[in-house]
């Protein structure tokens, strides 16, 4: 019924993965693990070639480092399309908003992130970050949706495919749920349990790379909102506030800085100049308020 996708660069993971589905999913699958230890190819080519040998309807395309917690997921998963004809996308992490300002998935708005994961923080200890508008909605329809799983059906994959073009690792996930939102509807599920034991991704000269050109080629349908917010101005500024303090410490030198600020329109709004300095000058910023504190 499910065929699971898994791009696999370490065998150990590979292999806890495989019993943690075998455990959990409570329904026939299928694993389609590429190596890409040997292949070296972007997710995007990876995702597509095994969706490609798929021989079921329905494909979840997971990270390797997960451990599932919650038995017959699989069910749940097929039963949300069985309900809703027009469902394209199932995911365990994304938002209702999608900011014309250069971003991942999470805005800092509580009103608009969804996230239901299990993560192991570097002191050892198992924590869940949950980020949810609704706390009465067990699936709550987003506007993008996080790569660590995609849950889809095949001939949703067979309409939209990743873009070969993202080559590398960032923004595939972004640019698919985008591309399906805008033909069927996407959602994260608070009903599944899923520990992931890789932390956070970096946001690094990379990432701003595939980032700003993505936003800069999309900017005619950003941004997209499923929320009930409509003041989109106000929505901006403050998912640019955040991202300015997100990035702040990532390995992003000042052309790249500057490129993000143009890009963002932060520049334009008062109110976030001085996130903006605290943005260019992160370690003197950090400096002056280390001093400021100590003479209190």
């Amino acid at each position: 019924m499910i065929s699971v996708v898994v791009c696999s660069v370490n065998v150990d993971h590979a292999k806890q993965l495989k019993q943690s589905i075998d455990e959990s999913i409570g329904v026939p699958w299928e694993l389609i693990l590429i190596d890409n230890a040997k292949l070296k190819k972007g997710i995007t080519h990876v995702y597509n070639l095994g969706a490609s040998r798929a021989k079921f309807d329905f494909i979840c395309f997971v990270h390797e480092d997960v451990i599932f917690r919650t038995n017959d997921w699989g069910k749940l998963m097929l039963s949300y399309f069985t309900k809703n004809p027009n469902l394209g996308l199932v995911g365990l992490a994304g938002a209702r908003y999608k900011s014309r300002t250069p971003s991942g998935w999470w805005t800092g708005i509580s009103s608009v992130d969804c996230c239901n994961i299990l993560n192991i923080f570097e002191d050892g200890i198992e924590r869940r970050v949950l980020l949810t508008p609704d706390a009465s909605s067990k699936l709550q329809t987003v506007a993008i949706v996080d790569g660590v799983l995609l849950f889809t059906k095949k001939t949703v994959w067979q309409e939209v495919r990743f873009s070969e073009e993202l080559d590398g690792f960032h923004f595939y996930d972004i640019d698919f749920s985008f591309r399906v939102a805008a033909k069927y509807e996407c959602a994260v599920t608070f009903e599944i349990d899923l520990l992931h034991l890789k932390l956070y991704g970096y946001f690094d000269k990379i990432w701003a790379s595939y980032g700003l050109p993505w936003h800069a080629l999309h900017s005619d349908r950003l941004p997209l909102n499923v929320g009930e917010s409509t003041n989109l101005k106000r929505l901006e500024r403050t998912v640019a506030r955040n991202w300015l303090h997100r990035l702040r410490f990532e390995k992003l030198d000042t052309s790249d800085r500057l490129r993000w600020i143009s890009a963002s329109g932060s520049w334009k709004q008062p109110a976030l100049w001085v996130h903006i300095m605290v943005f260019l000058f992160p370690r003197a910023s950090r400096t002056i308020a280390q001093k400021f504190r100590n003479s209190q």
